[in-house]
């Protein structure tokens, strides 16, 4: 989970060059995928990232929440202070954990 955090961080901040694929984005935003990374796809990105491929069940299906680059800008959450996205940075990223275990959604 870690290293594709970094990867996304990495295409979506501006720091992928234009030469270089966007390759993780493109596989979000593939017909069916909606932002979802799903085991079945584990070989693939695990090859891509450089990353050891390892027992198939010890990898899980991955929700990718990114709606300013799902939905546009528009979908970006409101500030819980002010309820005004207008100063709600686009990619934010957390420094202190990279990712959060939803166990359910009601």
């Amino acid at each position: 989970v870690e290293a594709v955090h970094s990867r996304l961080k990495y295409e979506t901040m501006g720091k992928c060059p234009a030469f270089e694929q966007k390759w993780l984005l493109a596989l979000l935003k593939e017909e069916g995928n909606e932002f979802w990374l799903r085991k079945q796809k584990a070989k693939y990105v695990c090859k891509k990232l450089h990353i050891d491929y390892d027992e198939p069940s010890y990898y899980r299906d991955i929700r990718i929440w990114l709606p300013d680059a799902q939905w546009g800008f528009i979908a970006t959450p409101p500030c819980p202070c002010c309820t005004s996205s207008n100063r709600v940075r686009v990619h934010g990223y957390r420094t202190n954990h990279f990712s959060r275990r939803v166990l359910g959604v009601k």
